[in-house]
């Protein structure tokens, strides 16, 4: 992905009803959110969807948004990195052979890409 691409991708972030700035992310520019800052970020700063902090703060609001508490059994979110895909555990129904069956949310070209498009797909 280009810059152009990158940033047009965490615009995206942003503006989904799940996303919310959390301590360790980074703000283009090298700005690195800290717990103090948290409630003064603004819609206008866009997350650095290159930094690793950023990319694990973003899935754990994934997997945030694909919990409900009123289910017995909660759901489970999993990024396959090789597959650049997000997949989600939402009840325990196993195949024929006993395996777990997970239901694929989507996939994208890049672990950002697929982070922010279930993040989309939630909320």
């Amino acid at each position: 992905m280009n810059d152009e691409e990158l940033y047009a991708l965490g615009r995206r972030a942003v503006a989904c009803k799940g996303f919310r700035w959390l301590p360790g992310m980074k703000a283009l520019g090298s700005f690195r959110v800290v717990e103090s800052v948290v409630p003064m970020m603004f819609p206008v700063d866009t997350p650095d969807l290159t930094d690793a902090a950023t990319l694990g703060a973003l899935f754990a609001l994934v997997t945030e948004a694909y919990y409900d508490p009123k289910r017995l059994w909660n759901g489970y979110v999993e990024v396959h990195r090789d597959q650049h895909a997000v997949f989600y555990l939402e009840q325990a129904v196993h195949d024929e052979e006993g395996a777990l069956v997970w239901n694929c949310v989507c996939s994208g070209e890049t672990e950002a890409d697929v982070l922010v498009r279930a993040l989309e797909i939630a909320t």
